[in-house]
């Protein structure tokens, strides 16, 4: 970065290289893996990037139902597969690969499937954020 560069959001090199042992359970939905990219540690907490993928069969009962986040920002960009999604005035949303979405602030969602070999890139700022459930 050179002297006069200006940024708000904290960061240094971080390189990422495909590799199965990066990837560990999704917190919240054990059908899941996440990849870490390091950007979220590379940006103190300000920016997460990571990659998600499926490690078991579509399972409704382990999906969090209708529910919304709230990010300042939150980006997806599926990479193989299919997912099919509920989106508040919207409705029914099929993606595929190399489709994508800006998923807005506190727009209330809901996964209603997705193919065993979904795989999806999702870009979030900052890294916390609060999801509340609907109902």
């Amino acid at each position: 970065m050179s002297e006069d560069s200006e940024t708000k959001i904290p960061q240094r090199l971080v390189i990422s290289h495909a590799a199965e042992s990066e990837y560990a359970a999704h917190r919240f939905r054990p059908h899941l893996q996440m990849r870490d990219l390091g950007v979220a540690e590379a940006t103190g907490g300000a920016v997460n990037i990571y990659l998600t993928r499926v490690s078991a069969p579509f399972n409704p009962a382990e999906e969090p139902g209708e529910h919304y986040h709230l990010p300042d920002f939150q980006y997806f960009y599926v990479l193989k597969g299919w997912q099919v999604m509920r989106f508040e005035g919207q409705g029914e949303v099929t993606f595929r690969e190399g489709s994508g979405w800006l998923q807005a602030r506190g727009i209330r969602h809901q996964v209603l499937g997705h193919s065993d070999d979904f795989e999806v890139l999702a870009v979030s700022l900052p890294v916390a954020f609060e999801t509340v459930a609907v109902g």
